[in-house]
């Protein structure tokens, strides 16, 4: 895959990103996430980070940036 920016919107209950190229064009489709946002830091944190496992598995572990 091309060089690419993780893009995340950070709801409140669902965490949404995709990959984009520098232009902003979209690299793959929009995925969801729910996130508890009631829980605790670290719930919230793993939610993140199982985000960013996934978008970096998706685009060969090579993303050059992320947008929140």
């Amino acid at each position: 895959m091309t060089d690419s920016v993780l893009a995340i919107d950070a709801g409140g209950t669902v965490f949404k990103y995709a990959l984009v190229d520098k232009n902003g064009q979209m690299l793959t489709e929009v995925f969801k996430m729910p996130v508890e946002s009631s829980g605790t830091k670290n719930d919230i944190l793993n939610c993140y980070k199982n985000l960013v496992d996934h978008a970096k598995n998706i685009a060969d572990g090579y993303i050059t940036s992320f947008s929140v």
